[in-house]
Order: structure tokens, then C-alpha cells, then sequence
């Protein structure tokens, strides 16, 4: 209705019609849709927390537009996605074809760690498909989603070797991982990007795709612009323009973000190959979670201008 009534998408193009040969009309309005599906439910979420119903208050806010990347992932790609990055979940689930009634339902059973929550039960808030079968379950966790997502990425190829169509697993499949900037240094995220990186060093085929969400906080302590020297080296030069082992988008440009993971989905899917996608310039709009306090580490100031920053505007 917001996306109709204010005729988003003929403003948009009309302000940057360079964009409408970059991702089409119906990519755009999905991606948009996602993220404003996603915040909604964080704050109703947070609205159930302080009436006492809810459970579970750390979400996206700020990060909702990174929904375009799941534009350029196929039904057959494997993904574990951090707890923040709801709106790819989303997004691959309106390509799929389920109502915006059907997932709001389920991520709020999820909230309120209701039983008939489809991906645990109840057990935790979790993201993840119920059948456990392309989308991952990952709890609230740093990156120990990382080591088994390398793990699904060898066994793609692997499978397919030994057992042919009788896998599993599409033969031109990637595995998806993301995390968080605050996750970087974590033991379980850096045990996997080394030992994907010496497995494209020992030409062992490895088609996992890292994505790093950069908002230059890591909950309550500053991330000093670390990223950018921990992926220092990673970038190869490719001679094709379309294709890219590591980009760096700008997380409050939807565009950039859809191009460039798309540059790198398909470096990854062709080489079978690791490859990273940073999205930098992220704000965070809310604390943490709700019982965070922001005051204890940030100024009145530096509060205000991040609310004021909002990617899906």
C-alpha cells in the first residue's frame, strides 16, 4: 500500500533513472517490500517486549535493504544467515511465493517463542527455513555459522562428483554465510575464511560466498574501521568487469548493493571459488537490543544522527 499509493518506484526512477537499467521495476519492489516487511516486524517486536509478551528484540535497524543481495541468489543456493539479516530471509521467501500474512506470522510466533513457530518450535528465535533444507538455522550466535557453511560450500561439488543428479545439492549451488562487523575476529569466522582461502590455494573447489555487514559497531564497543584492514588483500584482479571476487557496497544505496553482489554471486557460482561482499556505511537506528542502553556508550548526538539516517527512505 505505502509502495502505491506514493508511487515509489516511478520517483525513484525519475529521480535516478540510471537505475532502471541497473534492477528492474519488480527486483526493486521486492527488495523495498522486504525491507519494510522486516521493519515492522522489529518493531512490533519490540512493542511485544515491553507489554511483556515478546522475548527476543535484536534486529535489523538499518540493515533491511540488504534484501537486494537475495535478488541474485537462486532456490537452490544454501544460506546461513546472521540474526540480524532477516530481510534476505524475507525476500527469498517472497520469490518463493508466501504472503506477507504467512511470514509476518511465522517471525512473530518466533518473537514470542510460541510453539507453533515453524523453524524451532519455540526453542529460541532463530532464522531459517522449517524444512532445514536450502536455508540454515542460526541462532543468535557471532559466526559459528561460518565453519559449516565452508563445509556445505566443499560438499557441493564433492557430492555431485560422487553421487551425480542423485544429490542433494544443485551442482551450480553456492553457499551464502553473512555476519556481522563485530564477528570478524571470532575464532569460528576465522577458522573458516582461512580454510576457505587455503582451499582455493590447494584449487579445491570451494563455492562459499562471505558477506560482512559493517555498521562500525560491534554492540557496545566501536569497531575503529577495522574491516576494511582485516579484507586488506583479498581482491584479485579479474579481467571480466562483471565478475568480482570482493566488493564493497554502500549499505544505504540499494542499487550498489544488488550490482555488486551480484558481481560477486556469480564470480563464486562460475569459479567455485570463496568471494566477499562487504556492505559498508550501515547505520543502526535502534540499540542493540532493547534492553540495551546507548547512553552508556554513545553521545545524545551520535544517538540522534543515527535515527536519522534510514536506508529504506
Amino acid at each position: 500500500e505505502v509502495l502505491d499509493r506514493s508511487h515509489f518506484l516511478e520517483r525513484v526512477f525519475k529521480i535516478h533513472p540510471q537505475k532502471s537499467q541497473l534492477i528492474t521495476n519488480q527486483n526493486l519492489r521486492v527488495a523495498v517490500e522486504g525491507g519494510l516487511l522486516t521493519y515492522l516486524l522489529h518493531c512490533e517486536a519490540r512493542i511485544a517486549a515491553y507489554l511483556g509478551k515478546g522475548f527476543y528484540t535484536i534486529g535489523p535497524c538499518g540493515e533491511e535493504i540488504l534484501g537486494a543481495i537475495s535478488l541474485n541468489l537462486t532456490s537452490s543456493d544454501l544460506t546461513a544467515l546472521h540474526y540480524r539479516h532477516v530481510s534476505n530471509s524475507i525476500v527469498r521467501q517472497i520469490i518463493n511465493g508466501r504472503s506477507h500474512e504467512e511470514i509476518a506470522l511465522a517471525r512473530a510466533r518466533a518473537y514470542v517463542c510460541s510453539s507453533k513457530e515453524p523453524v524451532t518450535g519455540g526453542k529460541h528465535c532463530s532464522i531459517g527455513s522449517s524444512d532445514h533444507t536450502k536455508e540454515f538455522i542460526v541462532t543468535s550466535t557471532l559466526s559459528s555459522q561460518a565453519p559449516s557453511a565452508v563445509g556445505r560450500a566443499l560438499a557441493i561439488p564433492f557430492a555431485f562428483k560422487i553421487l551425480g543428479n542423485d544429490t542433494k545439492f544443485a551442482p551450480n549451488a553456492i553457499s551464502y554465510v553473512s555476519i556481522g562487523d563485530g564477528s570478524v575476529n571470532n575464532a569460528h569466522f576465522l577458522s573458516a575464511f582461512n580454510f576457505a582461502k587455503y582451499c582455493e590455494h590447494r584449487q579445491i573447489k570451494c563455492p562459499v560466498m562471505f558477506v560482512i555487514s559493517d555498521n562500525n559497531k560491534c554492540i557496545s564497543l566501536k569497531g575503529n574501521n577495522w574491516i576494511q584492514q582485516f579484507v586488506h588483500g583479498f581482491r584479485k584482479e579479474i579481467s571480466n568487469t562483471n565478475l568480482s571476487n570482493m566488493e564493497t557496497a554502500n549499505g544505504n544505496d540499494i542499487s550498489d548493493i544488488f550490482i555488486k553482489s551480484k558481481r560477486v554471486i556469480d564470480y563464486c557460482r562460475l569459479f567455485h571459488r570463496p568471494a566477499l561482499l562487504v556492505v559498508n556505511k550501515l547505520p543502526r537506528r535502534f540499540g542493540h537490543a532493547a534492553t540495551d542502553r546507548q547512553l552508556a556508550y554513545m553521545t545524545k548526538e551520535e544517538i540522534e544522527y543515527e535515527q536519522s539516517m534510514d536506508p529504506l527512505a
